[in-house]
């Protein structure tokens, strides 16, 4: 009934606005365009500051106007949107895990690298916060290790939030939606003369869940969050500026609402006795200077990171008292980095760098038995197990790239890197177990790892005309090594880096007077020693492996077109085949030929959005989109014997705008589309959960 509600609704207001827009363009120039130009995008990330079309990588640049339309809220809407981007949206915002055309990490250290602000975050538990005020987004795919070092094998995603020096005033936008969605948020900006300029801002987001725990008669994913930024930019000097920025977010919430699956069962559902949840605090504080000396900009940017989080989980996921994890963290992380670069762009342009962070991780898991777990696994009374892991990491890098222009020939151009990375980790570990009260100290120990690794890149292109080049890149992808935080064995207390080359070849335009932008690359990627993500022997628990041999190959294409009348349309595609070409677990298990678990096979996004602008009359502009996202065939284990097939999405908005206040009405999954976010098996079981259903809304945004 809600969705029949939310379709005729969406159905009657494009239907009428159709209607009324016949007399409008009867009115109107029909060869109206939007104003801004599509060459004119630059990349804002400090180390590169160039035109998109001009870099050597593939790259897809999200900006506010199409956070508003698709109603972006997280990294994890970007899934689709992005070519050959996932990042599923499943248990709760602990489990953070993104690929990038194949490569990716579902537990430890990611394999994908992503800075706030020019700021690194290197835990996947703080990539899923809450949108608020952000700029820009900008996904640059394959290996970016030569500038930005740990954990970038994959790709990298640069955040930027709005800068107080462009915006001015108060921005405040109210949501209000099915499931009790509810957001809000609000950003002063201010300029304190010619040279400072601050911003103050904070958000709430909330909702009442999407599933039940039929056993408890409970919403089991209920959501509550705060956040907060503050934002400084000040000239110290003529020639120093500063800019400082705080993220502060809290967020509690009922998570990981799996359902034991069986292929005969229609219709699954959530069901178990513990209530399992997830809550984190998180600040962020970065600091960059930018000092020009004339012709050379030295940069140096500082960040500390802190977060504490807490996740509760009933980890068999059924009406049984089998047992009780809960997990907490606390993680202090220090980094600098300094960066010189010349002040302006020449022939030849280069940037030297150095790196240094210090990371404090520690990790307490505690495990109780309940009465069913002690009954089935046979204990001899009341049984917890807690295990204590404080693990210190330390890294230094230097880097250096350099890129020539008009290189033997107009248009050639080259540009090489190379990277020297350090990293040292230590583990001090305690095991023990309490029965009945009596605690005994089973296993402890002290470990450290440390990895050295050249990280090279080379590529070479060629400007075909003023409005396109082609590009071909040479990478070199890595990712530590580390520690399990779960392992049950001697064998299983750590693993390898993973190394690959990528080759990548692509092509950026612009055509027809500016109107259309289009991007393809086709990639290839050769890498050994996979972390590939396994269950613990007992199942109680999981950790990463290195698989032997992996490969993924692909193409990706995205198109915008500025048409007339107003209307503008956005196209992605990806197409990825990643697997194992030699992965042999032991003598009578063998992957090697299977695809890569939790990979799309393709990623497909559509939008098609129109304005209509009104020269006078109560509304001055009304838009109208719908956009679609598809993602699939999506393969859950190294076995290839369970999958979700492809699936798409659509989505919908409409909304009327009138001097600073705009009305925007939206619905996401219109259709109701059901399919499976996640799917694992654990305990003798499989588990599943579904996609969000259909959730539709209204927002006013105003401004004074």
């Amino acid at each position: 009934m809600r969705t029949r509600f939310v379709l005729f609704i969406f159905i009657f207001m494009l239907s009428s606005v159709s209607l009324f827009s016949q007399y409008i363009l009867y009115k109107k120039d029909s060869l109206s365009l939007p104003e801004y130009r599509l060459d004119d995008v630059t990349i804002r990330a400090t180390k590169e500051t160039n035109r998109m079309r001009e870099l050597p990588s593939s790259i897809s640049v999200i900006n506010s106007q199409i956070f508003d339309r698709t109603q972006t809220n997280s990294l994890k809407d970007l899934t689709s949107v992005v070519p050959n981007f996932y990042m599923p949206e499943y248990g709760s915002k602990l489990t953070s895990p993104v690929y990038i055309r194949g490569i990716g990490s579902r537990i430890n250290s990611p394999s994908v690298g992503l800075y706030v602000d020019n700021a690194p975050y290197f835990e996947k538990s703080a990539f899923d916060f809450d949108f608020f005020e952000i700029e820009r987004v900008e996904v640059l795919r394959g290996p970016q290790g030569t500038l930005y070092g740990r954990n970038t094998m994959g790709g990298i995603i640069n955040v930027f939030t709005r800068s107080p020096f462009r915006e001015q005033g108060t921005r405040v936008v109210l949501s209000g939606g099915s499931y009790g969605n509810i957001k809000a948020n609000a950003t002063h900006y201010i300029k304190a003369g010619r040279r400072a300029a601050f911003s103050l801002g904070g958000g709430i987001n909330r909702h009442n869940g999407y599933f039940t725990n039929t056993f408890t008669g409970e919403k089991a994913d209920k959501l509550q969050s705060y956040s907060g930024r503050i934002r400084s930019e000040v000239y110290i000097t003529e020639s120093l500026k500063s800019e400082f920025v705080v993220n502060y977010e809290y967020s509690s919430q009922g998570g990981y609402p799996y359902m034991v699956y069986h292929d005969t069962l229609v219709d699954p559902a959530v069901g178990y006795d513990s209530y399992s949840y997830y809550k984190r605090n998180m600040l962020a504080n970065s600091l960059v200077l930018k000092y020009d000396m004339k012709n050379i900009l030295l940069v140096s940017t500082s960040t500390w990171h802190y977060f504490d989080d807490m996740q509760a989980i009933d980890q068999d996921f059924t009406p049984a008292s089998l047992f009780f994890v809960t997990q907490d963290q606390n993680q202090h992380m220090f980094s600098n980095e300094l960066i010189l670069k010349p002040a302006y762009e020449s022939r030849y342009n280069w940037v030297f760098g150095a790196f240094l962070f210090r990371q404090s991780l520690k990790k307490d898991v505690r495990l109780a038995y309940g009465e069913d777990g002690v009954a089935r696994y046979r204990l001899p009374g009341p049984t917890e197990t807690l295990k204590i892991y404080d693990t210190p990491t330390t890294g230094a890098a230097l880097f250096h790239q350099t890129t020539i222009k008009d290189l033997f020939a107009r248009g050639l151009y080259l540009t090489a890197g190379l990277r020297l990375d350090y990293e040292r980790s230590l583990l001090d570990y305690e095991y023990f177990r309490t029965i009945s009260g009596n605690t005994t100290l089973l296993s402890e120990f002290e470990s450290d790892l440390s990895f050295t690794e050249v990280i090279p890149r080379i590529a070479l292109g060629y400007n075909l005309n003023e409005s396109s080049n082609v590009y071909l890149t040479l990478s070199k992808g890595y990712k530590t090594g580390g520690f399990n935080s779960t392992f049950e064995r001697e064998e299983d207390r750590s693993f390898e880096p993973e190394k690959s080359w990528n080759y990548e070849l692509g092509l950026k335009s612009v055509l027809f007077n500016n109107r259309i932008y289009g991007d393809m690359a086709f990639f290839y990627i050769d890498w050994r020693n996979q972390q590939i993500y396994q269950t613990v022997p007992s199942g109680q628990g999981s950790m990463l492996k290195n698989a032997g041999r992996s490969v993924s190959r692909g193409v990706e294409f995205s198109v915008t077109a500025l048409l007339p009348l107003d209307t503008e349309v956005n196209i992605s595609y990806g197409l990825t085949d990643a697997k194992f070409t030699s992965h042999t677990v032991n003598a009578t298990t063998d992957y090697t030929g299977n695809k890569i678990p939790f990979v799309p096979a393709s990623t497909f996004a559509g939008s098609v959005t129109r304005t209509f602008s009104f020269s006078d009359g109560f509304i001055n502009s009304l838009s109208m989109g719908i956009d679609y996202r598809g993602t699939g065939r999506i393969y859950w284990n190294e076995a290839n014997s369970s999958s979700q097939d492809y699936y798409g999405v659509t989505g919908g908005r409409i909304a009327l705008s009138k001097g600073p206040v705009t009305l925007d009405i939206w619905g996401k999954n219109l259709f109701n589309t059901v399919y499976h976010a996640f799917r694992f098996n654990a305990l003798g079981n499989s588990y599943v959960q579904n996609g969000r259903p259909t959730v539709a809304g209204a927002n006013l945004r105003f401004r004074f």
